[in-house]
């Protein structure tokens, strides 16, 4: 599943928004499954147009997935995709 996000994975500074990354993904895989997951994400990752980094999704029962955030363009706007489970 790969899903795109109008809002940016930049806070109004300039720096990676962990915590907005996080709660976005988080929102959206419950939406899309109804499973509450937490998901991490690395505090400073590349942020540069089509750079991507590797966040972690936890459900409940302590299973995993990995989830690839691609960066799509200078603002920091994002599409990210579950790659196992």
């Amino acid at each position: 599943m790969a899903i795109p996000f109008a809002s940016g994975a930049k806070t109004s500074n300039e720096v990676f928004d962990q915590s907005g990354v996080q709660a976005r993904i988080a929102w959206a895989i419950r939406a899309k499954t109804g499973y509450a997951v937490t998901v991490a994400c690395p505090r400073d990752p590349p942020m540069n147009p089509g750079s991507s980094f590797d966040c972690i999704a936890t459900a409940p029962d302590s299973s995993t997935a990995e989830i690839k955030v691609t960066i799509q363009d200078t603002s920091g706007n994002y599409i990210w995709q579950a790659v196992s489970s």
